[in-house]
C-alpha cells in the first residue's frame, strides 16, 4: 500500500481555502474548484467527458477520465454539517484539514479492504488535499462512461437475480470485513452498496473503523469491541430491513449472528444483541417457571405489563 505524506502543497491549499471561506458568501467548495485542483495534482487529465455522479452533504463524486481512461474521483466538502461537528472538539483543525483528515481515512479504508479481497472500488490516488480517485463501477464488464446503478435503485428479481444469493453475497461481504479485517462500517445501506459486474460493491467507508479485537479501549484509530458490535448490528438491521420489504426475504438471524461471532473471543460475545435477547428469554423463563423457548410462545403466562416490556425487547428477533 501506498504510503501517504502530507507535503508543503497541503499547507498552501489550507491556507488558499481558508482565505477563500473569509471573501465567499457562500463559504462553498464547488465542483469546479475541485476540478480545477484535481487536474493540477493530475488526479484526472481533463474536463472533458466530466459528469457529476452523485453530491452529499459530505462529498460530490464526479465520473472524469486520465489517459483516456474513465475514473472516479470523491471530493470532500470543507464547510459541510457534518465536518463543522467533528471540528467543533478540535479547533486547531480548520474545516480544510478536516476534510482532508476524512478524505485521507476513506482512501486507506479503501487500500485495506481491497487489500484483504472485499468488494470495494479499487483506489488509485490521493492528491493530498480533498480529493481522491478511484475505479469508476460501470454496469458493463467493459471499461465505459456509464456508472453502475445503486442497490435501491435496481429490482434483482427483474434483472434476472435472485434476491437472495446477492443478499448472501452482501453478508459475506461483511463476515469478510469484520472477521479477517477487523473492521465496520458504520452507515452499512441500499444507499452505501453499488450492483456492478453482477456483484454488489461497498463504497463510502470513510466513517468505517478497526476495532479492538480483545481490550475495551478506544484509541484515535480503534473503537471498542462493544461498541464495535453496537454498529455492526445497526448496519445488518439496515440491509435486512430492505430485502424484507422490497423482496420479502427473510433470514435466520440467529444463524447470521453466530457466524459473525464465531472468532470473537467469550468476554465479547455477551455484548452481542444475540446473547442479550437469550439473557433475556432466560432471565424471564426463571422469573415465571418457565423454560426459554416458552417464553414467546406462552406469553400469556406472564402478566401484560411484564409481557410488553418482554416483547419490545425480543421481538425484533421472532419478527
Amino acid at each position: 500500500m501506498n504510503k501517504i505524506n502530507f507535503n508543503q502543497e497541503y499547507d498552501q491549499l489550507n491556507k488558499k481555502y481558508r482565505e477563500e471561506s473569509k471573501s465567499s458568501k457562500s463559504q462553498e467548495y464547488s465542483i469546479e474548484i475541485a476540478i480545477n485542483d484535481m487536474l493540477k495534482t493530475n488526479l484526472i487529465s481533463s474536463k472533458r467527458n466530466i459528469l457529476t455522479l452523485g453530491a452529499g452533504k459530505e462529498a460530490f463524486v464526479i465520473l472524469a477520465e486520465k489517459n483516456g481512461k474513465p475514473v472516479c474521483v470523491k471530493s470532500f466538502r470543507p464547510y459541510s454539517n457534518t465536518n463543522v461537528k467533528r471540528k467543533n472538539a478540535q479547533h486547531h483543525i480548520t474545516e480544510f484539514g478536516m476534510s482532508s483528515i476524512m478524505a485521507r481515512d476513506e482512501f486507506q479504508n479503501l487500500e485495506i479492504l481491497d487489500h484483504f479481497g472485499v468488494n470495494v472500488p479499487k483506489p488509485f490516488e490521493y492528491n493530498n488535499g480533498l480529493s481522491f480517485s478511484m475505479k469508476l463501477l460501470s454496469d458493463r464488464e467493459l471499461e465505459s462512461f456509464q456508472a453502475a446503478p445503486l442497490l435501491r435503485n435496481v429490482h434483482l428479481k427483474k434483472m434476472g437475480f435472485d434476491p437472495g444469493d446477492i443478499l448472501e453475497d452482501i453478508l459475506d461481504q461483511i463476515e469478510l470485513m469484520w472477521n479477517r479485517c477487523k473492521f465496520v462500517h458504520g452507515d452499512l445501506s441500499e444507499f452505501n452498496i453499488i450492483f456492478s459486474y453482477e456483484k454488489p460493491y461497498i463504497i463510502d467507508v470513510s466513517q468505517s473503523r478497526l476495532y479492538n479485537f480483545k481490550t475495551f479501549t478506544t484509541t484515535p484509530v480503534r473503537i471498542r469491541i462493544d461498541r464495535a458490535l453496537s454498529v455492526l448490528e445497526r448496519d445488518l438491521e439496515k440491509i435486512m430491513y430492505h430485502f424484507q420489504k422490497k423482496y420479502r426475504i427473510y433470514f435466520n438471524n440467529e444463524e447470521i449472528y453466530q457466524k459473525l461471532m464465531k472468532n470473537l473471543p467469550e468476554f465479547a460475545k455477551k455484548f452481542s444483541l444475540l446473547e442479550q435477547r437469550n439473557m433475556v428469554k432466560k432471565r424471564v423463563a426463571r422469573t415465571f417457571f418457565m423454560e426459554p423457548e416458552e417464553v414467546s410462545s406462552n406469553s400469556g403466562l406472564v402478566p401484560r405489563a411484564k409481557q410488553r416490556r418482554i416483547h419490545s425487547k425480543i421481538n425484533l428477533w421472532e419478527n
